[in-house]
């Protein structure tokens, strides 16, 4: 599977884990826009060259659900 499709399986669980997807960033429209309970905002690449940034992308949404109130 590409970093591409693997990233939107990630978008998939977010958004079954209470995220809310706002969409591509304004500047680019290269960038998924996620935003959780307390309105802390994380972004991803729509189309990352890295493939481990599905892994960094999952860790970054868990590293702000467990700093959340």
């Amino acid at each position: 599977m590409s970093s591409r499709g693997d990233i939107h399986k990630v978008i998939r669980k977010a958004r079954r884990r209470g995220w809310v997807i706002l969409g591509v960033a304004a500047n680019s429209a290269s960038h998924h826009v996620l935003e959780w309970k307390d309105g802390t905002r994380i972004t991803a690449s729509a189309s990352p060259s890295d493939n481990r940034s599905a892994r960094n992308f999952m860790a970054d949404m868990k590293r702000v659900e467990r700093n959340c109130p």
